[in-house]
């Protein structure tokens, strides 16, 4: 999310002697805006607001989208008179009123309606706007209605970007009440976008240049279809501000119609040779789907854990067989992912830095987790409602694991890079313990580059640390935010026995 500069406390004190702190409207803003946006089969979304360069501008926009769970999505954007705290505060009633009129199942007329009455109610809600609409990407349909909002935006690949045409209707909470229902027909690959007129408008430039510079760069972004529909909501926003903060606030939320993409299924030998082909095939099948961020990190470690223990447990004393991945998005954003063995099931230690800490990894990275096990063998059935916000997304790493030892001011420091899991354990946990002298000296492991940190490695630095303990030494850990090994760490309580530094 993109704000404007903020202002210093002595030029805060002198502008507005009896007015609120400039950022305590921005943080309020943030506060009542939608942490994350649904992920849907057939559609997906990128979000940005931008906040007024001054203090005395910013307040009262929103954006907003919610999966209705039967493949249609709703979106909506707002824009409430006014500005600075009360104004965000009448913008998160308007916000959450509209939620669960849509969350209640009504039609978008009645949505429309009821909103314009709630709003009656709402001291300083008189003279808002709003558009909302929902998709069905089933019929290839977008309906809409607005109450007197900026008209959205359809740029199609290959064509100019235009102006879906206007929904009539007035302000929330003024004129008679009477909304438009409109529909326009969506495809594959078509940028819808929504916005508040502070993308738009522009103090001491003409409308019309606005909406002409707005549509020039919708159809630019929408002509390079291989982008990610946050990089055009990036660019997008970067070609609406070319001299800096604009003078009022800007919500955009942009929508990419997307073909459904096929599900995942893959089988290959329970080997742990084939642990890597695994984690290469569903990094790439979500990174089609534009799933990052948070969600892939999850995904990414669970799958990695249920597919470790039936390489590792399955088949022990016996020839491998099949391990399968399967992972599909149902209509509601809801990700389905299996791991099946024909083995048997081993059952988790007690002890919690055990292996078995492999399944409460993956209980606290999904939603739900379901064993099921037979003598034709086990499936691990997982599930994550899509939407954890994009965060920073962890890079890749390599499939092996890469090693540089340095000699630090407080002790030596070992920098690692690519996967730290079973096969890569049993190699690295010999040379931290030589390092850092069976934990005599202060030892700092930088796992910033780890691309994926399994339980294994878990409970090695759980081990290394009660060794450091003992022997009066010390383990730190740097594991940045959105990092795989910072992620894990939260997870599973490394944090609280190890000092892990973010930077």
């Amino acid at each position: 999310m993109l704000t404007g500069e903020r202002m210093g406390r002595e030029d805060a004190e002198s502008d507005l002697p009896r007015g609120p702190r400039p950022d305590l409207t921005r943080v309020l803003q943030d506060s009542l805006l939608p942490t994350a946006l649904p992920v849907l089969p057939g559609a997906r979304l990128a979000a940005r607001y931008a906040t007024a360069g001054s203090a005395l501008s910013a307040g009262g926009d929103w954006y907003d989208a919610i999966s209705l769970g039967d493949g249609r999505l709703a979106l909506s954007v707002g824009d409430v008179v006014g500005s600075g705290p009360a104004a965000a505060a009448v913008m998160g009633q308007l916000r959450s009123a509209l939620s669960a009129y849509l969350l209640a199942g009504m039609e978008l007329a009645e949505v429309i309606t009821r909103l314009g009455e709630f709003a009656r109610r709402v001291p300083g809600a008189a003279g808002a706007t709003a558009c909302v609409a929902v998709l069905d990407p089933a019929l290839g349909e977008l309906s809409y209605t607005s109450a007197a909002h900026p008209p959205i935006v359809r740029a199609r690949p290959g064509a100019k970007a235009v102006f879906l045409p206007r929904a009539a209707g007035h302000p929330l909470a003024l004129g008679d009440g009477e909304f438009e229902l409109r529909r326009a027909q969506v495809e594959p690959g078509d940028l819808v976008i929504f916005y508040s007129d502070g993308a738009v408008d522009r103090t001491g430039t003409p409308p019309q240049r606005g909406t002409a510079g707005l549509l020039a760069c919708a159809a630019q972004i929408a002509a390079d279809q291989e982008a990610t529909v946050d990089a055009c909501c990036d660019r997008l926003l970067t070609g609406l501000l070319p001299a800096g903060p604009p003078a009022d606030d800007i919500a955009l939320l942009l929508l990419r119609v997307r073909e459904p993409h096929g599900p995942l299924d893959r089988t290959v030998p329970g080997r742990s040779d084939q642990l890597s082909v695994l984690r290469r095939e569903l990094r790439d099948w979500l990174a089609e789907r534009e799933i990052d961020g948070e969600d892939a990190l999850a995904i990414q470690i669970a799958v990695g854990e249920a597919t470790a223990n039936a390489v590792e447990h399955a088949y022990a004393g016996h020839d491998p067989g099949p391990v399968t991945l399967t992972a599909d998005l149902d209509p509601a954003g809801t990700l389905l992912l299996s791991i099946t063995d024909a083995g048997s099931w081993r059952v988790p230690d007690e002890d919690p830095r055990g292996r078995g800490r492999g399944l409460l990894l993956m209980q606290a990275a999904m939603d739900s987790v379901r064993v099921r096990h037979s003598e034709a063998g086990t499936t691990v059935e997982l599930r994550r409602r899509l939407g954890a916000g994009p965060g920073q997304e962890a890079e890749p790493g390599l499939d092996e694991l890469a090693m540089a030892i340095e000699t630090g001011p407080d002790g030596p420091v070992v920098r690692l890079r690519g996967v730290i899991d079973s096969t890569t354990v049993d190699l690295l946990q010999p040379v931290l313990r030589r390092t850092s002298r069976g934990g005599a000296l202060q030892l700092t492991v930088d796992l910033a580059e780890v691309g994926y940190l399994a339980s294994a490695g878990v409970k090695m630095f759980f081990e290394l640390a009660a060794e450091a303990a003992a022997a009066g030494g010390r383990l730190v850990l740097c594991a940045p935010p959105g990092t795989s090994a910072g992620y894990v760490a939260r997870l599973t309580g490394l944090d609280a026995y190890v000092e892990v530094r973010t930077r």
